[in-house]
């Protein structure tokens, strides 16, 4: 069977192209929509928001002292305001999502998109690299198999609540891509966490690695940019070797992540990519839906993730555990079976 991974941009873009022509005339009303309540706002804010900036300072003054909680007026306005006029392109970039990422799926075998589905939070808290949260929200999952491994991502972002005086408010502890393979066999033999050097990363991470023991590497260049922890330390030493790491900076760096953390624990190997760009998005609702750039980079976000998987390193436990064997030994082989 043909590799359908090997569908060129341009064949791929020409394979949806009826696709695109129907949501370009939806672009079209949409944009027209957008444009017409951006004119609204223009004419309606110089009337509105002193208004609302006079009832917020008699509200200060009559507050003065006590719970100035109700003195937001002119905030909340804005942010209804901000809403109604950036609808139409939400609708937009949920009907170009809804066609177009369940075809660039399938282009990797038993991939699926689920606009609404998410990664199970308990198949990752216990891998310690989860941050603490009282929210998680999550967009754009993808889940299927793949060269025998099971393998979810989406974007997540997780959210924790916080007080100040009476009032209560939900700030984000992290936000990017995660990413959970789950490999056909018991692979790790221990519990090994990868993240990049961050020293609020770091001060986090001294809470949650209770069983770990920093690990005894030796490239001082490699442990000048990640730090690492296991309570495996042979077994780490294969996991976090110089070809694997090539892969995870490249996958960082094409999601543009500022902060990389990555947890290998029994068949589970997860990632945690922080990012504050918006992933598997199509382009402005000013440029034409026909346009063959945003459905190209959709499709190379979701080759880089399967690209993670064809060229994981194998681990061999039993390898692993029958001495301290160079780190090249385990570099020539696949983690998973070749199909």
């Amino acid at each position: 069977m043909d590799d359908l991974r090997q569908t060129s941009d341009e064949d791929f873009h020409q394979s949806v192209f009826p696709q695109l022509q129907v949501l370009e005339k939806i672009r079209q009303v949409k944009f027209k929509s957008y444009e017409f309540r951006k004119r609204v706002a223009m004419m309606i804010s110089p009337v509105i928001f002193p208004g609302c900036g006079f009832i917020d300072y008699w509200l200060l003054r009559v507050q003065s002292g006590s719970d100035d909680s109700a003195a937001g007026l002119t905030f909340l306005v804005g942010g209804i305001l901000w809403w109604w006029i950036t609808e139409p392109k939400r609708q937009y970039a949920k009907s170009y999502k809804v066609e177009i990422l369940p075809k660039v799926a399938a282009l990797f075998g038993d991939l699926r998109y689920n606009a609404s589905g998410q990664i199970a939070m308990a198949s990752m808290q216990d891998m310690r690299i989860v941050p603490g949260h009282d929210r998680y929200k999550t967009d754009d999952y993808f889940t299927g198999a793949y060269r025998g491994a099971q393998i979810e991502f989406s974007e997540i972002e997780l959210e924790e609540k916080r007080k100040s005086g009476k009032s209560t408010q939900y700030v984000t502890v992290f936000k990017g891509l995660a990413i959970l393979i789950r490999l056909p066999n018991d692979r790790f033999a221990g519990h090994t966490v990868l993240m990049g050097n961050s020293a609020a990363l770091m001060q986090w991470f001294k809470k949650k690695s209770l069983g770990l023991q920093r690990a005894d590497l030796v490239d001082p260049a490699f442990e000048k940019q990640f730090d690492v922890y296991t309570n495996d330390q042979v077994e780490a030493r294969y996991l976090i070797h110089p070809v694997m790491i090539e892969k995870i900076k490249a996958i960082r760096e094409s999601y543009e992540a500022d902060a990389v953390m990555v947890a290998y624990m029994d068949r589970r190997l997860l990632l945690l990519l922080r990012s504050k760009k918006n992933h598997f998005e199509p382009a402005d609702i000013a440029i034409p839906a026909t346009d063959p750039a945003s459905v190209i980079s959709m499709k190379h976000e979701v080759q880089q993730v399967m690209n993670l998987i064809d060229q994981m390193e194998q681990y061999d436990k039993s390898v692993a555990h029958a001495g301290d064997a160079p780190l090249s030994s385990a570099a020539g082989h696949g983690i998973l079976e070749n199909s």
